[in-house]
């Protein structure tokens, strides 16, 4: 059997068969059916066997012929099944001991066709998932109603029920959304009725006046993921004249003005014209009067009215002078107040009166004497430029060409090649000289002459190569080996030893004791 509750959270639970099963051993305790090897306790299947606890929720979408669940039999030998299911069938393979739970085709439909059952045979919980969209019981819904509507009236409640229809068990509300027109104008709410069925209430939002028949269209979406919206139904409202109070007529302008010239009073041409802007229908009258001054005769007669009238309830009034007016006799008036009124009459309640009043003024009003203003030439919208003078003609002759920006250099000469010979070696800057030797020491005797003396190591050039220095001193004359004698006059030719400065005139020293050397030489002391 199959069974059904309301479920939360998107479920529903089935119970699918009432079995009842028989096995022929000798020791009964070994009859049994087992899930994944290990044993089905007989509280479990005793009086619903949870299938759903095994394998877990069965989703709303499995294709027909699919195995939910299947169990293996231990000595069981037959099953009955008491009251077949709609939606699963139970099916006992003795030969390959096991016990199975199909998926029949009609299962696609079951949320269609729930049936109740007792609480019997194999459970199974159901996982709805969002595949119905919301379905209206109608594609359109007429409404006949009175205008004006007020706000916030349940439109629901003048018109047939609107329903809406979601069989997903997990959607548990329903959404409204009517076209642009409508959705300033409208909104609604929906209310579950059970058996997965709403009821759509339509409520005003502002005050509606529809002049004619007017349709809008609405959609219903669930609350499903992913959310699904339903085909879209129309609501026609038909405005119902009958219950509807009239329009109450209304002139656009309270009041206007307009000067009227002398040759403009002519019979049968219009002075002005004023518009109904709402409300005008064939039932509405539209008259004339005049406020004259008093002691003037009334002008009434001097006016007639005539209206166009549209189909959205405006009209057009137009105000003319009659077909026997006399002009010269409006002359000499200063103005006319003519007062236009639309009425509508009624049977109950009073009459809907609009009223507007047209001010002329006439050429009584106008000082003949007054010279009109000339009218003012128009400003130039746009200013005109001054010419430029014509420039000076370019000259014939070309320019100059212009300086470069740059200036080329003069290339340089090639240098001359440098010599493949290698530069001398450079001059030092100051050369060594050579240390003189220590000379000989002379001997003890007096020299022959004064004039024998070491010679002097010249200085060192940075060009010359140095001078050899003597490594000796020269060898002086060898004294002589007798005594000199004493000078004995003045007139000397011999070396002598003076013994008087007389004697030694020419001498440089004139000391006794001194050898002359030589005649009119230099005397030196002996030794």
């Amino acid at each position: 059997m199959l069974w059904w509750q309301r479920p939360t959270a998107g479920r529903r639970t089935v119970d699918t068969e009432e079995l009842t099963w028989h096995c022929f051993v000798t020791v009964a305790a070994n009859c049994d059916l087992l899930f994944n090897g290990e044993p089905v306790s007989s509280s479990s299947w005793s009086s619903a066997l949870n299938a759903s606890r095994y394998v877990g929720d069965l989703v709303d979408t499995t294709a027909a012929q699919a195995e939910y669940l299947v169990l293996t039999t231990k000595e069981v030998t037959a099953f009955a099944v008491d009251s077949p299911s709609d939606y699963i069938d139970v099916v006992f393979d003795e030969a390959a001991s096991t016990l199975k739970l199909v998926v029949k085709e009609e299962f696609a439909s079951y949320e269609e066709k729930m049936i109740s059952a007792s609480d019997a045979g194999f459970k199974i919980t159901v996982k709805d998932t969002n595949n119905h969209a919301p379905e209206f019981d109608k594609s359109s819904y007429p409404f006949e109603l009175p205008m004006p509507l007020p706000s916030d009236i349940d439109l629901s409640c003048l018109v047939d029920v609107i329903k809406v229809t979601d069989i997903d068990f997990s959607n548990s509300d329903i959404t409204i959304d009517f076209d642009e027109d409508g959705a300033k104008l409208f909104r609604g709410e929906a209310t579950y009725l059970g058996s997965r069925n709403y009821e759509i209430h339509v409520y005003s939002t502002t005050a509606i006046e529809l002049k004619e028949t007017t349709t809008f269209t609405m959609t219903a979406k669930d609350n499903g993921s992913p959310q699904l919206s339903s085909t879209q139904a129309t609501i026609t409202i038909n405005v119902n004249q009958q219950t509807s109070p009239p329009t109450a007529p209304r002139f656009q302008d309270a009041a206007s003005h307009k000067t009227v010239a002398a040759d403009e009073i002519v019979p049968d041409t219009e002075v002005a014209s004023v518009t109904i802007s709402e409300g005008y229908d064939a039932d509405v009258k539209v008259t004339h009067y005049t406020l004259d001054e008093t002691g003037v005769t009334p002008t009434s007669d001097a006016f007639a009215v005539g209206v166009t009238a549209a189909s959205d309830g405006t009209a057009t009034v137009s105000l003319r002078w009659a077909e026997g007016v006399a002009p010269e006799a409006l002359q000499d008036l200063k103005y006319a107040l003519v007062v236009l009124q639309a009425t509508r009459e009624r049977d109950v309640s009073t009459n809907q009166v609009a009223t507007t009043v047209v001010h002329l003024s006439l050429p009584g009003l106008q000082d003949p004497t007054t010279t009109a203003c000339p009218t003012p030439e128009p400003c130039p919208t746009t200013v005109e430029p001054t010419p430029c003078p014509e420039p000076e003609p370019c000259p014939t002759t070309l320019p100059p060409e212009p300086c470069p920006t740059t200036v080329e250099p003069t290339p340089c000469p090639e240098p001359e090649p440098c010599p493949t010979t290698p530069p001398p070696e450079p001059c030092p800057t100051t050369v060594e000289p050579t240390p003189c030797p220590e000379p000989e020491p002379c001997s003890t005797a007096a020299p022959s002459s004064t004039a024998e003396q070491c010679p002097v190591c010249p200085e060192c050039s940075s060009t010359a190569e140095p001078t050899t220095c003597p490594t000796s001193c020269p060898t002086n004359p060898s004294w002589p080996t007798t005594p000199y004698p004493v000078c004995s006059s003045s007139s000397i030719t011999d070396p002598c030893i003076c013994e008087a400065p007389s004697q030694c005139t020419s001498a440089e020293t004139t000391s006794p004791g001194t050898v002359l050397l030589a005649p009119s030489a230099t005397c030196v002391p002996t030794h």
